[in-house]
């Protein structure tokens, strides 16, 4: 799954994503390894909220500075 981040976005949480942007090979991986999972929460098509947990994985394409504009990889824990 691929998850992007929209204004406004708590501040240690965009320190983490920062690191992660700003990182490449491996230094990102190790990176992204000490960020906690997230939970993030959606609304399905029939109203239902559905909450998944994972780890984010570093950035494959990096779009310039803005955040939103930033895909990340979101690994569903098991």
């Amino acid at each position: 799954m691929w998850v992007r981040f929209q204004e406004p976005v708590d501040d240690d949480l965009r320190a983490e994503l920062t690191r992660l942007v700003r990182r490449r090979g491996s230094a990102a991986r190790r990176a992204a390894e000490r960020v906690d999972p997230i939970e993030v929460v959606m609304d399905d098509p029939h109203g239902e909220r559905q909450r998944i947990v994972g780890q984010l994985e570093p950035p494959q394409v990096r779009h310039g500075g803005l955040l939103r504009a930033i895909e990340f990889e979101l690994r569903r824990s098991s």
